[in-house]
């Protein structure tokens, strides 16, 4: 509940801070002869950073260039997405994308285009789009998969991770191929 109305309150802020900033750069556009450009959205904001905390313990960031909150809708539109997943054992793990969609009730967050994984441990993944389920702690795709380790490179259909516990799952057509042979 404290969550729900700290990011209610952050909206208000944005909104507030959002208006004002639109306006300003309205009034600097007419005398300058710039472009403004009308939105659809309730609100459209640059350089978006959140946080979700667990008492003191940091659990992400997310930060993206640009975003549109749509109320009716429900969630907020996002562009230039980061996201950073803090697990508590030391481990963080960054995930990038051209696009992405944060749905506001659930705490959830959709990326696509481009989609790439960075573990603080060396692996790489690379897919077209991933869902982050916040409730559960969960990323996953169903879209091709590809891993990159220290001595391996992992491809396959579909993704789970288990971001709290550490652990992921290739859903099928998974081929391997190690490097510097077994041992």
């Amino acid at each position: 509940m404290k969550r729900q109305a700290g990011y209610l309150l952050l909206f208000i802020f944005l909104a507030l801070s959002s208006v004002i900033a639109l306006s300003l750069f309205k009034k600097l556009g007419e005398r300058e002869g710039g472009r403004v450009v009308r939105v659809e959205a309730d609100l459209a904001v640059r350089g978006i950073d959140l946080k979700e905390m667990d008492g003191e313990r940091l659990v992400w960031e997310l930060r993206a260039d640009e975003g549109r909150y749509y109320r009716d809708r429900g969630y907020v539109e996002l562009r230039g997405v980061r996201m950073r997943f803090y697990s508590k054992d030391g481990k963080t793990y960054d995930l990038s994308g051209k696009e992405g969609r944060y749905y506001q009730g659930k705490g959830d967050l959709s990326l696509s285009g481009d989609v790439v994984g960075i573990s603080s441990d060396g692996y790489r993944i690379e897919t077209d789009s991933l869902l982050y389920r916040a409730k559960e702690g969960i990323i996953e795709t169903e879209d091709m998969v590809s891993i990159r380790g220290k001595d391996m490179k992992v491809r396959g259909k579909g993704l789970w991770i288990d971001v709290k516990r550490s652990l992921f799952s290739l859903k099928g057509q998974v081929r391997t191929s190690l490097e510097g042979g077994l041992e």
